[in-house]
């Protein structure tokens, strides 16, 4: 004789596991997803501090002006919100046609979340870009 199958598994106990695997699973999501955030915060600030330094040094090359090589480098930097930025421009072969010019740019990425702050590191980016100068000062 076949027992029936409410015997062994009540209603309620099938309620009960699927809030078990609801409250294990809800957290692990979560994080995944912050993760998932994170990283797509961080390779959209790599992108920008490389496109930044590119544009810095590419105008730095065309003007022969420091002034306007951190004006390019910090107008291609107004995506980022908050951290801390810098741009160093440099001449280290002197500033005569044909010569490097190098742009860094330097940028601290804050966290997305205050809270997180504490658990998630704060990341830092740098970019160095050397082009050479094409034309006299």
């Amino acid at each position: 004789m076949a027992l029936p199958c409410h015997f062994f598994f009540q209603p309620n106990q099938k309620k009960a596991q699927a809030t078990v695997e609801f409250a294990i699973l809800v957290p692990l999501m979560l994080i995944l997803i912050v993760a998932l955030v994170y990283i797509a915060l961080a390779f959209n600030c790599y992108l920008t501090i490389s496109t930044a330094s590119r544009e810095g040094a590419r105008e730095g090359a065309r003007s022969n002006s420091e002034v306007n090589a951190n004006r390019a480098a910090l107008s291609s930097l107004k995506n980022l919100h908050g951290g801390d930025k810098r741009v160093v421009v440099s001449f280290p072969e002197g500033r005569s046609k044909g010569k490097p010019i190098s742009v860094t740019v330097s940028y601290k990425m804050p966290s997305p979340l205050p809270f997180l702050s504490r658990i998630l590191p704060r990341l830092a980016f740098s970019r160095t870009t050397t082009m050479i100068l094409e034309r006299d000062p």
